[in-house]
């Protein structure tokens, strides 16, 4: 039988405990029906943390460590108790999401909710104009990208097909809308490899035009935002592996994470910490959990995760470990709705 307190990580963001809940309640056959690659990837992950409490920060190790790894107890858990209420989940959220963005928008300030950051943060407020809700992710960005996940795990009637749209509006997050973009080039990639040749030349002909009417849209995501985005990233490759050594750049330095590992660029962020073998390793043990049905949504949160977070945050962890947990369980989750 399903432990529905699991789903409590899905709003640690508003009241932190629930977090530790989550983990909690998954302990019962947490061990039970481990693979060979499990036992070596758990033996590989926990030898890397008791090396960083030796060498390292003890607070720093433990807590990264459950930020990166975490969503290896969800699997284990979901390898055990089986199926995830993935409709449930995506009703619920299509209802709170329009919620909270007219609550945050009319009477409530978003400094007074839980999943916003401090309102020291200023960047996160929008003072005057229009306030993307948070929600579940603690971040706009990272709640769109999973909305998106969630999306794709299952067909949505026409009625929360419209109000799945209305959500994304609502976020008005490029990377929810970058996460989409990947969900509907990996369902119709035959379509798009064939599509290929005519765009490029569409694009290579028309590139101004085509530029023109994105940046007439007045969205965040537009020409300037991406060389910003991209000069960015460099900066961030320049800057951060600064005094790396051979051995920094291949099993990571975790006191480089001393001052944030939770924001921009979050693959560089764990290869700052882990390494490029973890990065490896961490990448080829999810690769393998991945089957003809699960295939869609894993690829869009990994994609996700090169901005932001996705997998990290609590709920990401869940949907993750759930996703990979399928091949082991050998069952189809996707719910059709009538």
């Amino acid at each position: 039988m399903f432990n529905k307190f699991v789903l409590l990580g899905f709003f640690g963001v508003f009241f932190s405990p629930l977090g530790m809940i989550s983990y909690i309640c998954i302990l019962k056959g947490v061990f039970a029906k481990f693979s060979l690659f499990d036992v070596l990837f758990i033996a590989y992950i926990f030898s890397n943390l008791i090396v960083n409490i030796l060498i390292g920060d003890p607070v720093l190790s433990i807590t990264t460590f459950r930020f990166y790894f975490g969503f290896i107890v969800f699997y284990l858990f979901f390898k055990v108790e089986g199926e995830l209420p993935v409709k449930a989940i995506m009703l619920f959220l299509l209802m709170i999401i329009p919620m909270e963005a007219i609550l945050i928008n009319t009477i409530l300030p978003a400094q007074m909710l839980p999943n916003f950051p401090d309102a020291s943060a200023h960047s996160h407020f929008n003072i005057g104009g229009y306030q993307r809700p948070y929600s579940f992710g603690g971040n706009a960005s990272v709640a769109s990208s999973l909305l998106v996940v969630l999306m794709s795990m299952y067909v949505l009637s026409r009625i929360q097909k419209s109000a799945f749209i209305g959500c994304m509006l609502l976020f008005a997050s490029g990377s929810g809308f970058f996460s989409l973009l990947t969900y509907f080039f990996l369902r119709l990639f035959k379509f798009f490899v064939l599509l290929l040749p005519l765009v490029i030349i569409l694009i290579g002909a028309f590139h101004q035009e085509v530029l023109g009417i994105i940046d007439s849209l007045g969205l965040k995501f537009n020409s300037g935002y991406v060389e910003i985005l991209i000069e960015f990233k460099r900066q961030q490759f320049m800057s951060h592996f600064t005094g790396f050594t051979i051995v920094d750049y291949i099993f990571g330095n975790i006191d480089s994470l001393a001052e944030g590992y939770g924001g921009d660029f979050a693959w560089l962020y764990f290869v700052l910490g882990y390494g490029l073998l973890s990065f490896c390793i961490l990448i080829g043990y999810i690769l393998s959990k991945i089957t003809r049905s699960t295939a869609i949504p894993i690829i869009v949160i990994l994609v996700a995760t090169f901005h932001y977070p996705v997998i990290f945050f609590l709920p990401g962890q869940i949907l993750l470990g759930y996703l990979m947990s399928r091949k082991s369980v050998n069952s189809n989750y996707v719910e059709v709705l009538k």
